[in-house]
C-alpha cells in the first residue's frame, strides 16, 4: 500500500515548476516597482526565491516520506530483533529441556537395563535352585514351578499352572495345619515347617519348606 504522502517524480517537477513559476512572477511583478538592478543581484534574488520556493516542496513530498519510511524501517528492524531474540530464548530453552528430558530417559533406559539383568540373574538362579520352588497368586493358584519341582513332583509345568497346591496334599496334615500355614502368610508373615506330600505316582516324600508372601509397594 503506498503512503499518501509520497508524490511522483512527475508530480514533484509539477509542483516544483509551479511554484517557481508563481514566486518568479511574483517577484518579477514587485521588481517592477524598483530601479533597474544589477545583474548579480538579480541572480542571488534568483537564486534565493528557488531555493525558498524548492525546500518546502522538496521536504514535505521528498524528506519527510523518506524519513517516515526509514523510521518505519528501522522500528521494523528493531521488532524483527526483539523477535528472533525471544526465538532463540525459547529454541535454547525447548533445547535445554529435551536435553533434560533425553538425559532422564537415558537414566530410566539404564535403570530399566539394569532391573531386566538382576531379575534374569535371579531367574537362573530360580531355575537352577536345587530346592523346589513354587509362586501362587493370592488366590493360592500355581503360577510358576522351577525345574526342581517338576523332578521332585513328577508333575510337568502345564500339569500344575492353574491349580491349587491341595494337589500335592497327602492327608498327614490335618486342617488346623493348613489354617496356620495360610493365616501366617496372608499377615506378611514367612511360614516356616515340613510338609508330607504325594507325587504324582502317589508316592510320599517328606519336604522342609519356606512360604512367603511377595509384596508390592501397595503392601
Amino acid at each position: 500500500m503506498k503512503n499518501k504522502n509520497t508524490a511522483t517524480p512527475k508530480r514533484i517537477i509539477l509542483i516544483l515548476a509551479i511554484t517557481i513559476f508563481v514566486f518568479e512572477g511574483t517577484l518579477m511583478y514587485i521588481l517592477t516597482f524598483f530601479q533597474a538592478l544589477p545583474l548579480w543581484f538579480e541572480g542571488i534574488i534568483d537564486s534565493a526565491i528557488l531555493t525558498i520556493a524548492a525546500f518546502p516542496v522538496l521536504y514535505y513530498f521528498v524528506f519527510r516520506p523518506m524519513k517516515k519510511e526509514i523510521n518505519h524501517r528501522t522500528l521494523a528492524e528493531k521488532a524483527l530483533l526483539k523477535n528472533k531474540s525471544e526465538l532463540e530464548d525459547r529454541v535454547k530453552e525447548r533445547t535445554e529441556k529435551l536435553s533434560d528430558i533425553n538425559e532422564e530417559l537415558k537414566s530410566e533406559i539404564h535403570e530399566r537395563i539394569q532391573a531386566e539383568l538382576e531379575l534374569k540373574k535371579l531367574a537362573r538362579a530360580i531355575n537352577n535352585s536345587p530346592a523346589s520352588v513354587v509362586i501362587t497368586d493370592n488366590k493360592g493358584d500355581i503360577e510358576y514351578v522351577n525345574p526342581k519341582f517338576t523332578k521332585v513332583t513328577g508333575y510337568t509345568k502345564a500339569e500344575v499352572i492353574g491349580q491349587n497346591p491341595r494337589i500335592l496334599k497327602s492327608g498327614h496334615q490335618s486342617d488346623a495345619f493348613y489354617k496356620d500355614l495360610w493365616d501366617t502368610i496372608t499377615s506378611g508373615k514367612e511360614w516356616r515347617g515340613e510338609f508330607s506330600n504325594l507325587k504324582k505316582n502317589g508316592d510320599l516324600y517328606w519336604e522342609s519348606a519356606s512360604i512367603a508372601p511377595v509384596l508390592n509397594e501397595n503392601g
